[in-house]
């Protein structure tokens, strides 16, 4: 689940990101019921790999931002394994 107003029209932004940094894949998560609200608001998402990398990695959910304005950015991080 993400909070609601991390969405903006029904997704928001996922990442993945190697040991080192590195973007290695890119997607969106999909609000699976009403994302108009300041409750949680479960989500799906798939992300695919631009690379044959493995080992550790991270998933980092962003909140969509479409401000650009840094004082509304926000994230979550989880340390994911790639096989």
């Amino acid at each position: 689940d993400a909070p609601g107003n991390w969405y903006f029209e029904a997704s928001f932004p996922l990442q993945v990101r190697d040991k080192d940094g590195n973007v290695i894949g890119r997607s969106y998560a999909m609000a699976q019921t009403d994302w108009m609200t300041t409750d949680q608001v479960e989500f799906t998402g798939n992300v695919t790999i631009d690379s044959d990398y493995t080992g550790p990695a991270v998933l980092i959910l962003l909140k969509d931002n479409p401000s650009g304005l840094p004082e509304h950015d926000d994230s979550t991080e989880f340390d994911i394994f790639i096989k």
